[in-house]
């Protein structure tokens, strides 16, 4: 049985996604969220869902989806489709090179990790930016444990490989 937009969480309600107001690097995330929405209520009219989603969105935001020709159509598919190139969703993988990934190693290797979070800190920076790269086919996984390795501090390295050096060595 299929649902309609009634059965959707209100806009900015506790369960509802986070007003869309148009960033590049915010699009992605906000149509996963609305798929799911749709799923777990059971939304499935394409009608319904392109007509739903501008709830969910800033005023100047929905009369730039409600303009789009999936949107009046109604095809749901080509309607997110169409929202992610306006709103530039590729730009967002645009922040991830491999001259960026260089800058984060050359930039972590002089700083001593003396905590987890050091380590977290730049264990997180780098395994998102090398996990895009690797993605697009811009690094091998050689290539990203290399560059993982030579951006922790030498002190840091020295610990590392006593531990992992075998008993006896």
């Amino acid at each position: 049985m299929s649902n309609t937009v009634v059965d959707l969480p209100p806009a900015r309600s506790k369960y509802a996604p986070k007003r869309f107001r148009g960033k590049y690097d915010e699009v992605e995330e906000f149509l996963e969220h609305y798929n799911r929405l749709c799923q777990k209520y059971k939304v499935t009219d394409a009608k319904d869902k392109c007509q739903a989603i501008t709830q969910y969105c800033s005023k100047k935001v929905a009369r730039v989806i409600k303009a789009l020709p999936p949107y009046v159509t109604p095809d749901w598919d080509e309607l997110a489709i169409q929202i992610k190139k306006i709103y530039c969703a590729h730009k967002k993988d645009r922040n991830f090179t491999r001259e960026k990934l260089l800058q984060l190693r050359r930039k972590q290797v002089k700083k001593p990790i003396k905590s987890w979070e050091d380590f977290s800190k730049y264990y997180t920076d780098f395994i998102v930016m090398s996990a895009e790269l690797k993605k697009r086919n811009l690094l091998t996984k050689d290539e990203e444990d290399t560059n993982f390795w030579k951006g922790l501090h030498h002190s840091f390295r020295m610990i590392l490989e006593s531990w992992l050096r075998p008993s006896g060595s």
